[in-house]
């Protein structure tokens, strides 16, 4: 988990650094995708798609897969995060501000967003898995 927290907030980081119009246009589309989101599925669809503009914008080849192979092997193999409503708010929250400091191209503050996004988002929707599975509760039905 430390690796990828390190890599992610490498690739904002460095996306702020990098990032052009065309990367600008990708990011604020999948941020307001993800407002927009009525379901779990849409939801899942424009998160994958922020952070795969977010990794487009570093104009690193190697970067782009490294983030994809640490979000499948951080994820237990699963292909998406464990979901739920409250996690998606907090989720828009922190992707809006990272839009905006790549945007502002403040590296320093695009890495702090995606570490503390990173640390957020990899403990809590965890334990809610587990207790939602050891209660018998559908994923899906949150």
């Amino acid at each position: 988990m430390d690796y990828r927290n390190l890599v992610e907030q490498l690739i904002a980081r460095t996306a702020a650094e990098r990032r052009q119009r065309s990367d600008i246009v990708a990011m604020t589309d999948a941020l307001d995708s993800y407002r927009r989101a009525t379901s779990v599925h849409e939801s899942r669809i424009a998160d994958h798609w922020l952070h795969d503009a977010v990794a487009t914008a570093t104009k690193n080849s190697y970067l782009r897969m490294l983030s994809r192979a640490l979000i499948s092997a951080t994820n237990l193999g699963f292909r998406q995060d464990p979901f739920s409503q409250t996690l998606r708010q907090h989720a828009l929250l922190d992707h809006e501000k990272l839009v905006d400091a790549i945007v502002r191209r403040d590296g320093e503050e695009a890495a702090q967003v995606a570490k503390d996004h990173f640390l957020s988002t990899s403990s809590a929707p965890w334990k809610e898995f587990v207790t939602n599975v050891c209660d018998g509760e559908s994923i899906d039905s949150q």
